[in-house]
């Protein structure tokens, strides 16, 4: 509690006892909750899903007068009714923050039962997509290994919202590029024997299988990032840009060092289903040679519809998966991936 007190910079006497109360009947309103330390008086009014109000919030400062009132809610433009208003005795934070918060206190204690409250209500942050993207975990991989055993897709969904968290925030920093500026996020429907949960960067207002693109793959092993040339059209168009220029392709791939580059063949079962065969994979780097282009371009003439994924992975143990770091390093990648998107879209 001191700890979010002085996060917000609101005054209190340590020694004295803390009291808590919910759902607080005031004159004009009705806040969610009220803290008492000594004569300090904090009321709090939270939001998930509804919509903050500036009347309710009006109605709570006529009924506590001087005493302090703390805003929760999912959304950080809320702040601006805080400075339109600009009282001071008026907070405002997010969930997103107080996750951070708690997250980071929690890194700073001993390993002790006491806590284990808090990290249950970090799990219902998460869950809720109430969190900011702070890494995955080695659980985040085990709730793929036994699927089985989550018939309901709880455990999986918690892991969805996370993968979520990312993508967002993947897109909201590459759209800062201008080349990337009309890429758009999506996640993919998390069926109940999934074994893996995918996220893509694909082109505004096209379906995504009709244009290069940015994809992620999270399953019980390894999280992949990777670019991706699928159907039909755009694979033909890919196929005849490096026949066009094997130079610049194979300077590309060159510059990818730890990615691999693999082709698949891609067997038609019904609409919109098929099922991909990898035919080959090579190492990227400074060892891509001329016969490893000759290779890829005879398994494009060999193969009707073929499957173009270059791509990185970082195995579940990797400690960079496991730290809000891990988005700079998946922007990195993406960065790395840039001139072969560019070159898939002829513009090298």
């Amino acid at each position: 509690m001191f700890t979010l007190l002085d996060c917000l910079k609101i005054p209190y006497k340590t020694e004295s006892k803390i009291q808590y109360d919910l759902q607080v009947a005031e004159v004009f309103s009705r806040p969610d909750a009220q803290i008492r330390i000594a004569s300090t008086n904090i009321y709090i009014e939270s939001k998930v899903q509804a919509l903050l109000e500036k009347q309710q919030i009006l109605n709570h400062l006529k009924s506590i007068g001087n005493s302090f009132l703390v805003v929760i809610t999912n959304r950080q433009n809320d702040l601006s009714l805080i400075e339109e208003l600009n009282k001071p005795n008026f907070r405002f934070i997010t969930w997103s923050d107080i996750y951070i918060l708690f997250f980071e206190f929690l890194g700073q204690q001993k390993i002790n039962k006491e806590w284990l409250i808090l990290e249950q209500f970090l799990k219902y942050l998460e869950s809720t997509s109430m969190a900011p993207f702070n890494g995955f975990t080695k659980e985040d991989f085990d709730s793929f290994l036994f699927v089985e055993e989550d018939p309901k897709k709880e455990i999986r969904m918690i892991v969805k919202n996370k993968f979520g968290k990312y993508v967002e925030e993947i897109e909201k920093e590459i759209k800062k590029d201008p080349v990337f500026k009309n890429l758009e996020a999506e996640v993919g429907n998390l069926h109940k024997d999934d074994h893996s949960i995918w996220g893509t960067l694909s082109i505004k207002g096209r379906e995504k299988v009709q244009v290069p693109h940015f994809n992620f793959v999270l399953n019980r092993n390894s999280f992949s990032i990777g670019f991706i040339v699928e159907g039909k059209n755009p694979a033909n168009k890919f196929y005849k840009l490096i026949e066009n220029d094997q130079t610049t392709f194979s300077k590309v791939l060159c510059k990818l060092d730890k990615f691999r580059y693999d082709i698949e063949h891609r067997v038609y079962q019904r609409p919109r289903f098929y099922k991909n065969h990898n035919v080959i994979s090579i190492e990227c780097g400074n060892e891509i040679t001329v016969d490893d282009i000759y290779y890829i371009q005879k398994k494009f003439k060999q193969y009707k519809l073929a499957l173009s994924w270059c791509h990185i992975v970082f195995q579940r143990d990797d400690t960079i998966l496991n730290n809000k770091k891990f988005i700079q390093t998946s922007l990195e990648c993406l960065n790395k991936l840039k001139p072969l998107y560019e070159f898939s879209m002829g513009d090298k």
